[in-house]
């Protein structure tokens, strides 16, 4: 279980260290985006920030779902959750700061 969830984290973390990638979340948190939605945000081609997609939806970050033709990418709340509760668990190592 604490291997399991370590391993979650590490991704977790690992997928939200690029800030593409922290953008991408930010904008799912607004409403579901294809890919081509998603790319029109930024100065990358669409083979880029389809990457970016895979590494969130790996993490568990994101889910995709079918829409007719096309790829609907949505946050996962779950995911956010347990990195919430996480970080949670650490706050009193900040707040202890001078």
């Amino acid at each position: 279980m604490v291997e399991y969830s370590r391993r979650r984290l590490d991704g977790l973390f690992r997928a939200l260290s690029h800030r593409t990638r922290r953008s991408i979340v930010e904008l799912l948190l607004q409403r579901p985006h294809s890919v081509s939605e998603l790319a029109q945000h930024f100065h990358i081609s669409f083979a880029a920030t389809s990457k970016h997609v895979q590494v969130l939806e790996r993490a568990g970050l994101i889910e995709r779902e079918i829409q007719g033709r096309t790829r609907v990418a949505k946050i996962d709340s779950k995911a956010l959750a347990f990195t919430h509760s996480w970080l949670s668990r650490h706050q009193p190592l900040w707040t202890r700061l001078p």
